[in-house]
């Protein structure tokens, strides 16, 4: 969007200077010709003009509601569409950070994960430590607890080895790192999937799983990032500096890294 209105207000000066020449510079084109150029371009100026400056200002409107809610975008409840998860897949430039509890889903779509590799797009899932969620009696009574399934941790453990299996292939075809599982002994009912954390196209869809409703009873918002000029950081930002710490790994920074050592 930036980009077109850059373009248009290139075109308005151009076309601007382009009248100016015809109307100023005697004998350039001949008078009939020069009379029907100006009046035409004018014209068309004016219209350009106009859709640019709205453009401009519903660009600042748009930023500054964005900044308001937070980086929040849109809102829903229960499960994300298949849709909405591919497509943060499908977007990404540089890094995607996957992060849930059970992983069941995206350990069964495993074409999506490839793609995304495919492109150069390197891969990061978060999940519960699944040794750790089968031998501490808290931890797999909760996570069987919370939603609904007394052996919750079966599919942990089903969905981390399928992501492993996944990720072996994966750097063995694409290159070392192109698929990265980070553990945790924490439980914490929210997931997050995001496209290039740290940057200024960022976008996730964020799930709180509400108790005893697995796996429809969810929350969740499409949330995207914005440069904050009031110390007041974007929702997405948050979690994912959360998620960063849960895992021990700055998935902004190696985002940011990646970006500055790809040819411009």
């Amino acid at each position: 969007m930036e980009r077109w209105t850059r373009g248009g207000l290139l075109l308005v000066t151009v076309g601007s200077v382009a009248n100016l020449l015809l109307a100023f510079v005697p004998n350039l084109l001949d008078d009939t010709v020069t009379t029907t150029v100006v009046i035409t371009m004018s014209l068309l100026l004016v219209g350009l003009g106009t859709t640019v400056v709205v453009r401009i200002l519903r660009d600042g409107i748009a930023r500054a509601e964005l900044q308001r809610l937070r980086g929040i975008s849109k809102i829903g409840h229960a499960r994300k569409g298949t849709d909405q998860f591919t497509d943060i897949f499908q977007n990404a430039h540089r890094t995607i950070v996957c992060c849930g509890i059970g992983m069941t889903k995206i350990s069964r779509s495993p074409t999506i994960v490839e793609q995304a590799v495919a492109r150069g797009v390197q891969v990061h899932f978060v999940m519960p430590e699944p040794r750790w969620l089968r031998w501490d009696r808290t931890g797999r009574r909760v996570t069987g607890w919370y939603y609904g399934h007394t052996r919750f941790d079966v599919l942990v453990r089903e969905s981390h080895a399928a992501l492993v299996i996944l990720g072996k292939d994966l750097n063995t075809r694409f290159g070392e790192g192109s698929v990265t599982i980070h553990t945790h002994r924490m439980f914490m009912p929210v997931s997050l999937t995001v496209a290039d954390p740290g940057t200024t196209s960022a976008v996730g869809i964020i799930e709180h799983h509400y108790y005893g409703g697995a796996p429809d009873a969810r929350f969740w918002l499409e949330a995207k990032h914005y440069e904050s000029d009031n110390g007041n950081p974007a929702i997405l930002e948050i979690v994912v500096a959360a998620f960063s710490r849960l895992a021990g790994h700055d998935f902004t920074s190696e985002t940011r890294a990646a970006a500055a050592r790809r040819p411009a």
